[in-house]
């Protein structure tokens, strides 16, 4: 469920700013009880659509279980597609006598056309710069050329989706550009299914001259591609062809291979990098001017990596082993002559060693960063610069060393914000800068001053956030860790428990919730309502070490620590369980549905986006072996048990449930759109309270990656209707 590609947030509801009062050192709150809950619209349990239960009994490693509902994962099943309409024609129904749908739909459609473009992942060329750009009225990002990033109005449009497909359907996965900009290669694909095709454009006139090359890009492993030194040639990711695996495998397996420009795809060479596993996922990074490329291959996704490094030779590429999994590798930036990688290993905050590039093994390395209790979340090389991004409670911290380690200082930024590379001109390093409070902006790190400049690169926000402050509160999880939360709220609001609070967290593969703008939280907070963002484990909030205690054997955290977020807000005053709701997709959706099933009491709403809800099933779905680094397999007995003792699907059991809204996208590769179907069933059969249990299926879009804008804001008015009408909220328009 991870991104294969590093960006800097999930797509979760977030947004605000303000000061910050010191965190909280209470002591564990102790758990309100909570009234069952009661659908504000209803006095009896809702007629749901009938579901058949077919008795199955289920075997998963060496545990097997009756399972009424295993019929409805069977996409291919007409029986499974009436099953699907009748639920979702049966939530259109529930959700159309909320009064302001519309008024809904109408802002949250005003809100993505009205924001301003900006430009994002910047890459630089001899011939200017190449950026996704998505005009204000555009379904997709297009890409765009620009000569200067201080001259950014000027920008032309190089290959725009919309034009290639009118439907606004087709997307951008990702794109390279040569280094001499004449050539810019593209994955694009379909109704946010990731399944993507390389294309190969001419850059000045936007013509197609090479490709497609298919199975270049699926989730979860992704894809990636990279031009050589000369442009001659580009190095991509493939996926197994039809008949070179049995069915369930040809989305595993992925390697690395070179394609001559203008010759037949038949021909492209196989690069034999050593030791690839099923579940390798490879990235490139764009070849340096002297030609280097870096490739990175993540071993699914619970964070080992291995390192590869290709360097121009008479043959064309030799590529060398830089890193092994056992070498804590998590960062390689290449320059002109070198290599500068950090070393995590054993979970440590990080150190940075360089290694000459015509010696790209780490034991050529020499320290020149050593490790101390900031934990690292990235680098950049620019100019005679090496910055370092320490990352800190979700927040972005930088210092600036020049490139034999000595300390330059620490680079001012932003208090409350994630910031993270953009891109490089002329010796110079330009950054993302992104709060609570401010859109996406690039801003050039002044090397002298060590300040940020700002640019003519932002964002202009269609709401204000000028009124919204920052909370840091602190809650105690079972075995007494602290939690961060972060409270957005409207400055000097009275804490009262009629106050309906939004919680949302995550928990995984690493992932920080660090700071992020969204426009769609003014419409929350105009409602009196507060967002809350728990920091739990398993995700990089707090560095390497707090993921590893939330992985694994000690996924349960994860659970624990939102519990104990919960349980904070409410015995801090900041709400009641009546105005309780709590939200998160993908892996935030397993976060959700394990904590509905272990404290049905924990709130008044939730939502469970694209979630995968069945651990006993997940390895089977082509995605989820990549997910096993993360969670562990059925197949070994000391984890099999862990797995059933926290899956969702396997544990909920009959009570009194809040109201429940479940996401899912029919093209969803990243996780199995069967486990909505199916958890939903279940919920909707146990269920003792009359509080609505909803399933909204979208039949043209996956896991939220590539989803039309259009459709999105439909997505988001469905889902504020149900939130406004469960929590009793009165919908107020904006002001």
């Amino acid at each position: 469920m991870r991104s294969s590609r590093v960006v800097p947030l999930v797509s979760v509801l977030l947004a605000a700013c303000g000061g910050s009062p010191p965190p909280s050192s209470e002591p564990p709150p102790k758990a309100e009880p909570a009234p069952a809950p009661a659908a504000a619209a209803a006095k009896a349990r809702l007629a749901y659509p009938p579901t058949a239960k077919k008795p199955e009994t289920i075997e998963a490693g060496a545990i097997s279980f009756e399972d009424d509902y295993a019929w409805l994962r069977d996409s291919a099943d007409p029986a499974v597609t009436k099953w699907v309409d009748a639920q979702n024609d049966f939530t259109t129904a529930n959700l159309r006598g909320y009064p302001h749908l519309d008024a809904l739909r109408a802002r949250f459609t005003s809100l993505t056309k009205r924001s301003k473009p900006t430009l994002t992942d910047i890459q630089g060329t001899t011939n200017g710069y190449y950026a996704m750009r998505r005009a204000p009225s555009a379904p997709q990002p297009a890409i765009v050329h620009v000569s200067s990033l201080e001259k950014p109005d000027a920008a032309r449009v190089v290959i725009d989706p919309a034009v290639l497909d009118p439907s606004g359907q087709t997307s951008i996965d990702w794109f390279t550009v040569s280094r001499d900009g004449k050539r810019i290669a593209l994955s694009l694909s379909k109704n946010g299914s990731e399944d993507g095709s390389l294309s190969i454009f001419e850059t000045a006139t936007g013509k197609l001259v090479d490709g497609p090359i298919p199975r270049v890009q699926y989730p979860t492993a992704g894809g990636s591609a990279a031009f050589s030194g000369d442009g001659k040639s580009i190095f991509h990711t493939r996926f197994p062809a039809p008949g070179e695996r049995p069915p369930g495998e040809v989305h595993r397996y992925q390697q690395l291979y070179r394609h001559v420009l203008g010759t037949p795809i038949e021909r492209d060479e196989l690069v034999p990098l050593t030791g690839l596993t099923d579940i390798a996922e490879l990235d490139l990074s764009r070849a340096t001017e002297t030609g280097t490329i870096v490739c990175r291959v993540a071993i699914g996704d619970g964070g080992d990596h291995r390192w590869f490094v290709g360097t121009p030779s008479a043959k064309g590429y030799t590529w060398s082993l830089l890193a092994e999994v056992g070498d804590g590798v998590t960062f390689v930036e290449a320059s002109r002559d070198a290599l500068f990688v950090v070393q995590q290993k054993n979970d440590s905050p990080g150190s940075v060693l360089r290694v000459p590039a015509r010696t790209p093994k780490l034991a050529a390395g020499k320290l020149v960063v050593p490790a101390e209790e900031r934990n690292i979340s990235g680098i950049s090389v620019s100019g005679d610069n090496l910055v370092v991004f320490d990352i800190i409670r979700a927040n972005v911290r930088g210092r600036v060393f020049d490139l034999t380690g000595k300390l330059r200082g620490d680079a001012h930024f932003p208090a409350r914000a994630n910031v993270y590379p953009a891109a490089e001109a002329n010796g110079s390093l330009y950054v993302n800068v992104i709060s609570y409070s401010s859109p996406l902006s690039v801003q050039r790190l002044d090397a002298k001053s060590l300040e940020l400049k700002k640019t003519p690169i932002f964002s202009e926000s269609p709401v204000n956030f000028d009124d919204i402050e920052i909370i840091d509160e602190e809650a105690r999880s079972r075995d007494g860790a602290r939690i961060p939360v972060t409270i957005l709220q409207v400055r000097g609001a009275k804490r009262s428990p009629e106050t309906p609070v939004l919680l949302t967290g995550y928990g995984g593969y690493g992932i920080s919730l660090t700071p992020k703008f969204d426009a769609r939280n003014r419409v929350w907070f105009d409602q009196g309502g507060i967002v809350a963002i728990a920091h739990i484990r398993g995700g990089g909030d707090m560095g390497p070490a707090w993921h590893a205690d939330g992985k694994l054997a000690r996924k349960q955290n994860c659970f624990d620590d939102f519990i104990a977020s919960a349980d904070h807000l409410v015995s801090a005053g900041y709400t009641s369980r009546a105005k309780l709701a709590i939200i998160g997709r993908s892996n935030g959706g397993l976060l959700m549905g394990a904590v509905l099933a272990q404290r049905p009491d924990i709130a008044r709403v939730a939502i469970v986006g694209v979630p995968i809800l069945d651990m006993a099933r997940y390895e089977a779905w082509p995605n989820g072996q990549f997910n096993v680094p993360e969670y562990g397999s059925m197949s070994d007995p000391a984890m099999a048990p862990k797995l059933l003792a926290y899956s969702p699907y396997q544990t909920v059991k009959p009570a009194a449930y809040p109201s429940v809204l479940v996401i899912s996208g029919v093209t969803d590769g990243r996780v199995n759109p069967a486990d909505a179907r199916t958890f939903t069933a279940k919920l909707q059969a146990i269920s003792t309270s009359d509080s609505p249990v909803l399933l909204r299926t979208w039949m043209d879009s996956g896991h939220g990656m590539g989803t039309n804008v259009f459709k999105r804001a439909e997505e988001d008015a469905q889902t504020y209707a149900f939130l406004f009408r469960e929590l009793g909220v009165q919908y107020r328009a904006e002001k």
